[in-house]
């Protein structure tokens, strides 16, 4: 008997997409990233992932930390099973 596994299958116990967002926000202003630079950070990639600012961000750019939580909460989200392109619809929509 096969099993049809379908892509983007949600893991039991994932939290929704707004949730981990959320999360990765408090736990960046528990590593010194206040909640503006974590929306300045979302706003990059979002203007990133609409081609609109092909920019380069360095080690340098004080919103680093704030892009580099972010991109673990991007990557956290899809290894819970959701696409990609909901994220960033989840950051447009709920936190620009």
């Amino acid at each position: 008997m096969k099993r049809i596994i379908r892509l983007n299958e949600f893991h039991p116990g994932a939290k929704t997409i707004g949730e981990s967002i959320n999360f990765f926000i408090d736990s960046g202003e528990v590593l010194g990233i206040s909640k503006e630079d974590s929306y300045s950070a979302i706003r990059l990639i979002v203007d990133y992932h609409e081609n609109r600012d092909n920019s380069k961000i360095t080690k340098a750019t004080s919103l680093y930390p704030a892009i580099k939580n972010m991109e673990n909460c991007i990557n956290t989200i899809i290894d819970d099973g959701y696409p990609e392109r909901w994220i960033i619809k989840e950051f447009k929509d709920k936190y620009l």
